[in-house]
């Protein structure tokens, strides 16, 4: 170990740091968890190859995926809602071709496709047409809940906040209530909602001219738009977030600035640093966190906390009003680490808060 460094910040913290370049290498691919590398969507492809393709190929991805995801094998309800999605895309997407081929035979799809970091959140069906897509949930249902209208709106609103290649695209929200009368449409709070009949006419309606690499799309990194991180930053530094005390004393000052030296002269030397912050309960060890991450973000660029303790994940963002600066890191370790197709993390200073959980 080349170096260790030990501080003490007053009664309340230390802090410990090290650089060791043998044990701070990436492995190499012999000892990477080969075993347990995943693909984060069931099936995808372009519109002809799935219409050429047998239901039971591409279920056989879904429940490969779902027992990767889940460690268990999907329910005999779960089967039978990807046959009849099957069904209905087959049908929409069969007679998109009939209306307009030379548009809708460019399109891809995708089934269960991960939203990245988001520890398993899925829509049923994302449509690449053209340049813009259109995300798909399916209800059995004749009339949707709020919640579900919510829950397609929210993947829709993620894709084009936090994925790297949906941004200032074209994305449509469509719930398919595979119950409702033949020919059923409406337009609820930004979600088109639309019978199995219905979907062929909204399909092609919000195609544009353009295209979407499927691979590029698929393997696209976790990015959000500047504008959250700005939004992120004035809460952050203007209210109050609950649990997490804005104390000056106790040594929170310091300890974030200890962190900063560290973080500057490991960028210069181009070294991987661990710094371990010690405390007793209650100490502000999460506030320390934060207030670092935060001043990271400010000054050079991207820092996120990860931490086990998903309550407090979940309040956190919810308090900022983003998922910009907290992550979950279960969800972090699947997208990055389980992966075997994701990019590094683009983040520079990692801090892991309560990571024994």
């Amino acid at each position: 170990m080349s170096s260790i460094d030990a501080h003490s910040l007053g009664s309340d913290f230390s802090l410990r740091a090290t650089t060791d370049a043998l044990t701070l290498r990436t492995p190499t691919p012999s000892i990477m968890w080969s075993a347990m590398l995943s693909i984060m969507w069931g099936w995808s492809g372009g519109v002809r190859g799935f219409l050429h393709t047998p239901d039971s190929a591409i279920e056989d991805g879904l429940v490969a995926h779902h027992l990767e995801l889940w460690r268990l094998p999907p329910s005999s309800s779960q089967i039978t809602a990807w046959r009849d999605e099957l069904v209905v895309i087959r049908s929409a997407l069969s007679a998109a071709i009939v209306a307009e081929v030379r548009a809708a035979e460019e399109w891809s799809l995708v089934f269960e496709y991960e939203l990245p970091l988001e520890g398993g959140r899925r829509p049923d069906v994302v449509v690449l047409t053209g340049s813009s897509m259109a995300v798909l949930e399916f209800k059995s249902c004749s009339v949707p809940s709020q919640a579900d209208l919510d829950q397609v709106a929210a993947y829709a609103r993620d894709l084009g906040d936090y994925h790297q290649e949906s941004h200032h695209r074209v994305i449509r929200p469509i719930l398919v209530a595979t119950r409702a009368a033949p020919g059923f449409a409406a337009e609820v709070d930004g979600v088109t909602i639309a019978s199995p009949e219905a979907l062929t006419a909204y399909l092609l309606d919000v195609d544009e001219p353009g295209s979407i690499d499927l691979d590029a799309w698929l393997n696209a990194a976790y990015e959000p738009l500047p504008f959250l991180v700005d939004a992120a930053r004035r809460i952050f530094l203007h209210e109050p977030l609950p649990h997490v005390r804005s104390a000056l004393a106790a040594g929170i000052p310091e300890t974030v600035e200890l962190l900063g030296r560290l973080a500057d002269d490991a960028a210069e030397r181009s070294e991987r640093v661990l710094a371990i912050v010690g405390g007793v309960p209650g100490a502000g060890k999460t506030l320390v966190g934060l207030r670092f991450v935060y001043e990271r973000t400010v000054q050079h660029g991207r820092a996120t906390l990860l931490s086990g303790n998903g309550p407090l994940v979940t309040v956190l963002q919810d308090a900022l009003k983003s998922r910009v600066f907290v992550k979950d890191i279960h969800a972090f370790i699947r997208s990055h680490a389980l992966n075997k197709a994701a990019k590094p993390p683009t983040e520079h200073v990692t801090v892991f808060d309560e990571a024994q959980r």
